[in-house]
This record gives C-alpha cells, structure tokens and sequence, in this order.
C-alpha cells in the first residue's frame, strides 16, 4: 500500500495521475485493504479456524488476481507461465487468493542483495495440478526449514508467522498439499497441489 501511494505521489508531482491510473491505484490500495483485513482477523481465527468452504473454483483466474497485486512490486517481479484453459478445483477462493499472494510476497521480499524474480507456472496431471513458485532468493538456512509451516515462526521482523500455518492448513483441509525445497543463497520451490475438480 505504502509503495502504490508512494507512486502515485511522484505521478502527481511529475505530470498529473489520469483517470486510468487512478482507478488501477485505487483498486490495488482496496485489495490490499482487503488481505491486511483478512491479516488481523487470523490472528484471532487461527487456532479456531472454520473449514474452508469448497467451491468449484477456476484455480488460474485465482493465481492471475494475486499476480496482478504484485504487478508494480519496487524490488522484484512475478512473471505467470499463462494458461488460457480453466483449471477446475475444489477450494475456498477468498482462501485461496490469500494462500497464493502470501505465498508471493514471501518470496519477493526473500532477499535484501538482489532483484527477486518469481516464476510461477500451472502444470497439469492425470487428475492433480501443481503450481510452482520459483524465485532467485536468499533461500532458507538448512536448521529452519522444519519450522517453516508452524504457526507463529517467521524468519521477517514484520511477519506474524501465520501465513505458512494458514496456507498449509487450509490447502490440506481442501484435499491438496504444500511444500518446498530451498538452496540456502540459490532460492526457493514452492509447490501447492490440488486434486481436480
């Protein structure tokens, strides 16, 4: 939020925001208003936290909205191998954006020494997808990678350690599964599959 206001204030000093620009700001403020929202009630939901309710989603529009938050990210981008066919599955869609933008923005803040890119791909299987998050980050150190799916563990000042919990929650309670293989200093492969719907 503090980067779309910070760019709209040198549009505005430099030549004027238009209409367009305007409008996609203010939307990306919203969205973002909406995942802090989501943020700070889990904090009070985790431990109690409902059983996501499944829908017949498409899972590549789903992955195309969390992309898009992150489409003018100051230090790294988030490029999606694009899929033009519907990817069916049973999930939670509200839970599922937040599971994937959490999943983005972790690995674009995964270094303070270099750019970060993120690969997202979609690969489809005889009744399963997988997506793959591939970035170029610091990776994680080998004595807490067995902590990255407990609750409260962060390796972030500002994080709350929640996100991974939640993620790997919910995507088991929507019958799919999480995981991740990490270089330290080469980088992180975030899988999440899904059987299809």
């Amino acid at each position: 939020m503090k980067l779309t206001l910070q760019q709209m204030e040198i549009i505005l000093m430099k030549e004027g925001l238009d209409k367009e620009k305007s409008k996609q700001s203010i939307k990306t403020l919203l969205t973002q208003v909406d995942i802090l929202n989501d943020i700070a009630s889990s904090f009070s939901t985790f431990a109690r936290m409902p059983a996501p309710i499944l829908q017949k989603i498409d899972l590549t529009t789903v992955i195309r909205k969390s992309v898009d938050l992150y489409s003018n990210y100051e230090t790294g981008t988030v490029s999606l191998k694009e899929m033009h066919e519907p990817v069916f599955i049973m999930a939670d869609e509200q839970l599922l954006h937040r599971i994937i933008s959490n999943i983005i923005l972790n690995a674009l803040q995964s270094s303070s020494k270099r750019k970060v890119n993120v690969d997202i791909e979609i690969r489809l299987q005889p009744n399963l997808v997988e997506v793959i998050f591939k970035d170029n980050g610091d990776g994680i150190d080998q004595e807490l990678q067995e902590k990255i799916f407990l609750p409260y563990f962060s390796t972030k000042q500002s994080g709350s350690g929640l996100g991974l919990a939640i993620a790997k929650q919910g995507i088991e309670q929507s019958g799919g599964a999480i995981w991740f293989e990490s270089i330290p200093d080469g980088g992180t492969i975030f899988t999440i599959r899904f059987p299809l719907a």
